[in-house]
């Protein structure tokens, strides 16, 4: 994660199906935090039916009770998920997971 500015957070990671997830979000004002930069080559996967998901920060339990934990250094609650589906179909999402 890479402090930009002293209220931003920038993360960037490399996921499969994509080139690159750049997320910039607004830091604690309540917190000094240091300017730093992580880089996390391996991250979460699972497949549910045909599609692959690839947790990319926070925390996801899963609809069968699988708890995924991404090991990006986060300073507020947010979720980041790659969806892949494998082939052209049409899918009803029906994720009963919890954030």
């Amino acid at each position: 994660m890479d402090s930009a500015d002293s209220d931003v957070a920038h993360s960037s990671v490399t996921a499969r199906s994509i080139n690159m997830i750049q997320l910039w979000i607004a830091l604690p004002t309540d917190q000094q935090i240091e300017r730093s930069f992580h880089h996390y080559p391996e991250l979460p996967a699972w497949t549910e039916g045909n599609v692959e998901l690839i947790l990319t920060t926070g925390s996801y339990k899963s609809a069968s009770g699988e708890h995924h934990q991404a090991p990006t250094l986060q300073y507020s609650k947010i979720v980041g998920i790659d969806v892949h589906f494998f082939r052209r179909w049409r899918y009803h999402a029906k994720f009963g997971g919890e954030l």
